[in-house]
């Protein structure tokens, strides 16, 4: 009998398939929009300081090519180093909290990245005062990647179910790429404000992601989004769990 009813069960067709997943994604729940949108921001944000910062290193910061190729290779190398030191801090700390502060020492670390090369700081011999600030500014950039990467993926694991999951981290996948494409459209802006121009704008808009995050996962959404993950998945509420812990363990 049971073979028979399984029989009759319709598997959805090719184009279900295919128009599900932007089903899933439009009914997603708001911290998961919020945390696709800094994350594209991001994204561009990366991508274009990465792309650019040989020209600053070299241009205001007065360090030549070869040094400051190792510059960047600090920075896009030591990301993934951070994250395997501090990604824990995200588990005691709480994914939200653990993303607001990460991006607000990613503002620090972009705002000294683009005061080494703007404000007039010596740029005299290997250790001036301009590199050293500037490498003080990557260095707390990666402190803020070791627990950023963590917590913006940590989001989609809370707020998603089984069934939307996969399209979650696929989303925040895709749309860190789009934001690394953006750059390349940079020219006309680089030419009418400078390299150094830019790099304050990036610390600018690393401002508006944090403004941006802090207002749409706000604690009450967040809290809500999380219970109703917790429910899909089948999991006990956190409140539950918590009492589950505390509860002496009987002889």
């Amino acid at each position: 009998m049971a073979n028979a009813e399984t029989g009759n069960e319709k598997s959805p067709s090719p184009l279900q398939e295919i128009v599900q997943p932007f089903i899933d994604a439009a009914r997603a729940p708001r911290p998961l929009w919020g945390n696709n949108l800094q994350y594209f921001i991001e994204g561009f944000l990366y991508f274009a300081i990465l792309n650019y910062l040989v020209i600053f290193c070299v241009e205001n910061i007065g360090v030549n090519e070869i040094r400051a190729g190792w510059v960047v290779t600090v920075l896009a190398g030591g990301i993934t180093f951070s994250q395997f030191l501090l990604g824990g801090l995200v588990d005691r700390w709480g994914t939200r909290k653990g993303l607001l502060i990460a991006l607000a020492v990613l503002l620090v670390g972009r705002a000294l990245l683009a005061a080494s090369g703007t404000l007039g700081l010596s740029t005299e011999g290997d250790l001036s005062p301009a590199f050293l600030t500037m490498m003080t500014g990557i260095v707390v950039i990666l402190l803020a990647y070791g627990f950023y990467e963590p917590a913006s993926y940590s989001i989609v694991r809370q707020v998603t179910t089984p069934k939307t999951a996969a399209m979650g981290f696929a989303m925040l996948y895709a749309l860190m790429n789009l934001g690394g494409w953006l750059p390349s459209f940079l020219g006309p802006a680089r030419r009418m404000i400078g390299i150094g121009g830019l790099f304050w704008v990036f610390a600018g808009l690393t401002g508006v992601a944090f403004v941006l995050t802090a207002v749409i996962l706000n604690r009450k959404t967040m809290d809500a989004a999380i219970a109703a993950g917790r429910e899909a998945r089948g999991e006990a509420p956190l409140e539950e769990q918590a009492e589950q812990k505390k509860a002496p363990d009987l002889p």
